[in-house]
């Protein structure tokens, strides 16, 4: 993660919640997870990595006994949204792609919801985090991996301009960096479909949560190399136009435009083992389509 992130995402923490309906959904989800999955004591420390304003917290808050809530984010304007909605946040403006970000802390839980796919170094980032969770602590995550955005990915590469969506980061990178430094862990893959009702309002929806950005710093460039000429060039215009006409094929029955996402959630370090018998992803699990209304 740059600093270019951290202003892109800054410049939208107004309008964030307004627009961030997969995610928050996503967050209510991983929260659900934990309540099943681990069992709180009073006074826990739990941080949230890439808190943004907050969601992932105020939905896990209900399941808590008088919690010590640490928020950590790229953006001070995001710290400061989270700090708004929620009283007694300790925050922390960091970057989860240096080293000793958490400056040696240690946390009774640490959580993620649609962070980490930020992260340059995913499995040394787990490492990190088992390092940093107390003896009978626990790490919770959910995020976004190879699969997600396919129709958009698939329509930019179309007409050529696949550059201009990023890659999501491996499921297996993930399931085996987590097997390798924890030794077991639950998990599961839900694919999420979002529907909206024009092409135009799925990237309004991206860029309105600041997940657009110049070259590599956003999930949508602004700026991306044609795959036939090895030019740069600019989301322009003519370039949405003709990502609309290729984009028919996915629209719905209902007349509207879906979008998926893959997320993989997983709990390792301390938890219930009777909440999973396989310590890891479970083989031949069925993906859960889920449909998020973006209004």
């Amino acid at each position: 993660m740059n600093s270019d992130v951290g202003e892109i995402f800054g410049s939208r923490a107004h309008e964030y919640d307004r627009y961030a309906k997969i995610q928050h959904t996503v967050a209510s989800d991983l929260a659900g997870i934990m309540a099943r999955a681990l069992d709180f004591t009073p006074q826990e420390k739990v941080m949230d990595l890439g808190c943004g304003t907050g969601d992932l917290i105020c939905c896990l808050r209900p399941y808590c006994h008088e919690p010590v809530f640490y928020g950590c984010d790229l953006s001070s304007d995001m710290l400061a949204e989270a700090c708004l909605k929620i009283s007694g946040i300790i925050p922390l403006t960091a970057d989860f792609n240096q080293s000793d970000f958490l400056k040696g802390g240690k946390y009774d839980l640490i959580m993620s919801s649609f962070a980490f796919q930020w992260c340059r170094d995913l499995p040394c980032l787990f490492d990190y985090l088992s390092r940093s969770i107390t003896p009978s602590g626990a790490v919770a995550l959910a995020l976004p991996v190879a699969g997600s955005l396919s129709e958009l990915k698939e329509s930019f590469a179309e007409i050529g301009y696949g550059g201009f969506i990023n890659d999501f980061p491996a499921e297996s990178l993930c399931t085996e960096s987590l097997q390798r430094v924890f030794g077991g862990f639950y998990g599961e893959v839900r694919t999420y479909t979002v529907r909206y009702p024009s092409c135009r309002d799925i990237l309004r929806s991206i860029t309105r949560i600041g997940a657009a950005g110049r070259f590599s710093s956003g999930i949508v460039n602004e700026c991306a190399e044609n795959t036939e000429t090895g030019g740069g060039t600019r989301l322009t215009p003519g370039i949405v136009k003709d990502l609309i006409r290729v984009y028919e094929k996915y629209s719905s029955a209902d007349g509207g435009y879906e979008i998926s996402y893959r997320v993989l959630f997983a709990v390792a370090g301390t938890f219930r083992k009777s909440f999973s018998d396989t310590g890891s992803v479970p083989a031949g699990r069925t993906d859960v389509a889920q449909a998020v209304n973006p209004r």
